[in-house]
């Protein structure tokens, strides 16, 4: 899951989630041919100096991953991106304005019993670091089904290019593994 940030348009009051591939842009926006542009590893910086204080947008935080439960005649979890967790509820409860969080993933926890908003807490890094794995995993197992369709239909340029997505998904999952091996040492 991609970093994302709630940004307030000073103009009209409004909030939006913004990537940092939509903040990179607008740092760089309209600047000379002598500008060095911001990147993604100097973003923040780039931001504090340049847009942060003026009278466009204001950085409102970083969107986290809380983990709410819930239960609606069967237990209910969910792993939602907010910036903090009272948003993380209104985002449960469909009570926002964020546009691409307006769809909640919710996973089914058990058989059981009425629709209640029970606990929001944020993730901690482990289990983040969990999620992701989940994540590069169905990727890894999509793109591999998805490699023997093409080739099914003689597609081979295709393939080939959904193999080479197939290995990069499982270098990210070597390189998961790999780091959280270094950070057990």
């Amino acid at each position: 899951m991609n970093r994302t940030f709630v940004i307030k348009d000073l103009s009209n009051g409004e909030t939006a989630v913004w990537t940092i591939e939509q903040m990179i842009e607008e740092i760089n926006r309209d600047r000379s041919s002598t500008w060095k542009n911001y990147n993604s590893k100097d973003f923040l910086e780039g931001w504090n100096e340049w847009i942060e204080g003026d009278e466009y947008y204001t950085l409102i935080g970083e969107n986290k991953k809380f983990k709410v439960t819930a239960t609606k005649d069967v237990g209910y979890a969910a792993i939602i991106l907010a910036p903090n967790e009272e948003e993380a509820w209104k985002i449960a409860k469909g009570d926002t304005l964020y546009s691409q969080n307006d769809e909640v993933d919710w996973d089914q926890t058990d058989d059981g019993h009425d629709w209640t908003l029970e606990n929001v807490r944020e993730l901690s890094e482990e289990e983040n670091k969990e999620t992701t794995k989940e994540k590069l995993k169905k990727i890894e197992d999509q793109l591999t089904a998805l490699y023997y369709e093409a080739e099914e239909f003689g597609l081979d340029t295709l393939a080939r290019c959904i193999g080479a997505a197939e290995n990069e998904a499982q270098c990210e999952m070597t390189f998961l593994c790999k780091k959280e091996a270094e950070d057990v040492d």
